[in-house]
């Protein structure tokens, strides 16, 4: 049945979480770089994820997910048309926040899926963790109408946030388009105050 099948999931993520520690090596060493890498995680535009079964998909989404969190210098995540669900933006954000020590996301790329209210409301979690290396949403054309309430909540989260300087969705009311464009506004100046302070820092 589904919980028998959920446990046999759960048992092969951990097999694939224990699969993915990497090995020790004490005779080679990376050259170190000046300037960190920079990693795209891209599934724009896949049908992967529209062909199959429900259960499967499900299981696959949290597959992706975990995969996305060994990438340590991952930066961009490219999401656009392919899928992403309310469920699948559960364990997106899951992740996401559960390795929020480890991960310098810059970019979530989200445009042209169907997520809903629940999937919204977990975006909102994520929003809510301030991490200041999260700087940038895009979720223009979004397949789903969401509701007045979730979207006063979209701004609540921004409001709260100190980081995020852009953030694309279509909103139906003026109100919330203006609570987002001054929380927006407001960021965007502080991390121009605290450029220019960098800069008189090294003069």
């Amino acid at each position: 049945d589904m919980a028998e099948q959920q446990t046999m999931d759960d048992m092969k993520l951990s097999d694939l979480q224990d699969s993915e520690q990497p090995e020790e090596d004490g005779d080679e060493k990376e050259e170190s770089t000046d300037e960190p890498q920079q990693d795209l995680f891209s599934m724009n535009n896949s049908n992967l994820l529209l062909s199959l079964k429900r259960e499967n998909c499900h299981f696959l989404m949290r597959v992706i997910a975990l995969a996305m969190m060994q990438i340590k210098s991952l930066r961009f995540l490219n999401l656009c048309n392919c899928g992403v669900d309310d469920y699948f933006m559960s364990q997106i954000v899951l992740q996401l926040i559960e390795h929020v020590d480890e991960m310098r996301v810059h970019t979530l790329e989200l445009q042209s899926n169907p997520i809903g209210d629940n999937g919204m409301l977990c975006l909102c979690e994520l929003i809510s963790q301030n991490n200041e290396h999260l700087k940038c949403i895009k979720l223009q054309n979004n397949r789903k109408d969401i509701s007045t309430a979730v979207c006063e909540e979209i701004c609540t989260a921004l409001e709260a946030n100190s980081f995020i300087t852009k953030f694309e969705m279509e909103f139906r009311h003026y109100r919330e388009r203006d609570r987002c464009y001054y929380a927006l506004k407001r960021n965007a100046e502080k991390a121009r105050l605290q450029r220019i302070a960098r800069m008189r820092a090294v003069m």
